[in-house]
């Protein structure tokens, strides 16, 4: 549902008698800072992106304070010290009114912040105080089912994909994926690859044919990737293509693990034939964004998994001013063996993935912390956090699509889209308050990025675990379980793959892993999915 079909519901359900009460006892004694002349509402929130400095500085959260009469001051941790700052602030009780955060990293999941008295349940608040949030959960139950608890309870106001709530919309969504260097398949005569047996024969001609023309037939990388805290588009997205996903992923309508499954093995040992084979980059396991983008704009790479922006488009923009015969080119998932295509990137279809704002306990003000929240969730409150104040930086046309300004259109041209928008309005950043449908199109201004993203969109994300909930009880043993098996995989799936031990070690690693508990930890997922589903 676009952001235009949502809107305030005439006739509100009756208000029990404890929320009528809160209320009327929460406007006596807020009355002043509802009409923004007491003190401000703080707010603890990560910094949106490296644009802005300050969200206080930004025009639409200015706006913001300014149509619903509540002055906030945001408190923000320095960058890197995000989770750090937000667990003193716990551990202190010094809360703010207002705290972003993704919730379900906190220890216990949401349902344990609550308990902990870190913020409260919003269900009775939302009937009072809240039109714009539950008109938008009404029409959309699956978005209501992400931002819920196990037993019902809304807890945040959460961050939202419009572009996931329809099937038509989602694959607007699909931004990472398979890129190669078109002008050495051409030149070569290979057309683009299909499944991991055509990716084999591609990558080996790739190795054996001198491609970047240097005179070394040895230098060249058939395949590279980068391996960072913050993007792991390396050789584990080829997983997919054997119907697994490295962790935990959806099979036959449950829940299973990697380890567990045969198929992974098939995988390791086909990654493992690659690397031995020289057709993966030697370096992949230690490799920065800085040095993978060094050796790809320098021609040494022909194929690699990245995202439509950074490793797409701006590869393509470096690489005319270095390499300006060089063509790359969005290519399709790879098939598995019964022609289905899954993509690997995490979260590509979740609506709400765990972050948002809550209300604290410590809040001075619910009802004017709800007012200000609710109304981003109004059309003019979508089109204010994702565009920027109206008539300043967008006008509507006749049909009601938004238009940048002359001004705004040329400070986009300047700076580009995230250079522009950002600093205006959060919309630009995915991730943050509410991603309208119509700005993830405008961000793409290149063509490239809109055929990237349709390429890739040919996939199905039918391997991806929503965003579970453990309970209180099974949250310890399931993180201290994982905590075990996630360190030993990722020291021992490298070594696999770099042929450092026999592959009579994987019976090994997988005894190891369930001697872990593993089996006990994917009971767990499964208890908390079927839970999940049943919201």
């Amino acid at each position: 549902m676009t952001a235009h079909a949502m809107k305030r519901k005439k006739d509100r359900p009756a208000r029990r008698g404890l929320t009528l009460l809160l209320a009327m006892i929460l406007c006596l004694a807020c009355t002043g800072t509802a009409q923004g002349e007491g003190e401000a509402l703080t707010i603890f929130s990560q910094v949106a992106d490296t644009e802005i400095s300050q969200h206080g500085d930004v025009p639409s959260m200015q706006e913001l304070s300014r149509v619903t009469g509540v002055d906030v001051e945001w408190v923000h941790p320095p960058r890197g010290q995000e989770k750090e700052q937000f667990n003193l602030m716990v551990v202190s009780q010094d809360l703010t009114d207002i705290i972003y955060y993704n919730w379900a990293d906190y220890s216990g999941g949401p349902e344990k912040a609550i308990l902990d008295e870190v913020i409260l349940p919003l269900n009775d608040y939302i009937d009072a105080y809240a039109p714009n949030l539950k008109a938008f959960f009404e029409a959309n139950p699956e978005a209501k089912r992400q931002a819920t608890t196990d037993d019902g309870t809304i807890y945040m106001f959460p961050f939202v994909r419009d572009v996931c709530l329809s099937e038509e919309t989602m694959g607007l969504n699909f931004t990472q994926g398979p890129i190669y260097r078109l002008d050495w398949a051409e030149q070569l005569g290979i057309d683009p690859p299909q499944t991991i047996e055509d990716w084999y024969e591609m990558l080996c001609a790739f190795r054996d044919n001198d491609m970047n023309g240097n005179g070394d037939p040895n230098d060249e990388i058939p395949f590279s990737g980068v391996w960072t805290s913050t993007a792991q588009y390396s050789i584990n997205y080829f997983c997919a293509a054997f119907g697994v996903l490295q962790g935990f992923y959806l099979e036959d309508g449950k829940v299973n693990h990697s380890i567990l499954s045969p198929k992974y093995k098939e995988y390791l040992d086909t990654m493992r034939q690659w690397y031995a084979e020289g057709l993966i980059d030697p370096d992949y396991l230690a490799i920065d964004s800085n040095t993978f983008q060094a050796k790809v704009t320098s021609g040494l790479v022909g194929s690699w998994i990245g995202s439509e922006t950074a490793h797409y488009v701006n590869y393509a923009q470096v690489m005319e001013e270095t390499l300006p015969q060089a063509q790359i080119k969005a290519i399709p998932w790879p098939m598995t063996k019964d022609g289905n295509r899954y993509t690997a990137q995490p979260a590509v279809n979740a609506i709400c993935n765990g972050k948002g704002f809550a209300i604290s306990s410590a809040c001075k003000d619910i009802e004017a912390a709800m007012r200000y929240l609710d109304y981003i969730y109004s059309e003019e409150g979508i089109r204010l956090v994702n565009y920027g104040i109206e008539g300043e930086h967008y006008v509507l046309d006749e049909e009601g699509n938004v238009v940048w300004t002359e001004e705004m259109q040329a400070q986009i041209d300047e700076k580009g889209f995230r250079g522009a928008v950002i600093p205006v309005a959060f919309g630009g950043r995915s991730g943050y308050i509410y991603q309208d449908t119509q700005l993830a199109m405008m961000a793409k201004t290149d063509p490239a990025q809109m055929e990237a993203v349709e390429t890739w969109g040919q996939a199905s994300a039918d391997l991806i675990v929503p965003t579970l909930t453990p309970t209180m009880e099974e949250s310890a043993t399931f993180a201290d379980i994982m905590s075990q098996v996630n360190t030993y995989l990722d020291e021992m799936v490298g070594k696999y793959i770099m042929g450092l031990i026999d592959t009579a070690e994987y019976d090994t690693m997988v005894e190891n892993c369930k001697k872990m508990g593993i089996e006990q930890a994917l009971e767990i997922e499964n208890a908390a999915y079927a839970r999940y589903l049943a919201r």
